[in-house]
């Protein structure tokens, strides 16, 4: 999960739907970055690279 929540908040919600990779306190070109990475990486070593789904609710968002 990437977020620009506090760390606190982020774990919080991580912990209730599961989610174990967490990265809090994220400006939205910074979690456009992590993806990019991710991404890369995967392709790399033969991953196949699905969707993924940014939601969110500022309005900060619509830079990514």
């Amino acid at each position: 999960m990437l977020t620009g929540d506090r760390q606190e908040t982020a774990q919080y919600i991580a912990r209730k739907v599961g989610i174990k990779d967490v990265r809090s306190s994220l400006l939205p070109h910074q979690k456009l970055e992590i993806i990019k990475g991710i991404k890369q990486f995967c392709e790399i070593h033969g991953h196949h690279v699905g969707n993924v789904m940014f939601v969110g609710d500022s309005i900060m968002m619509h830079l990514c």
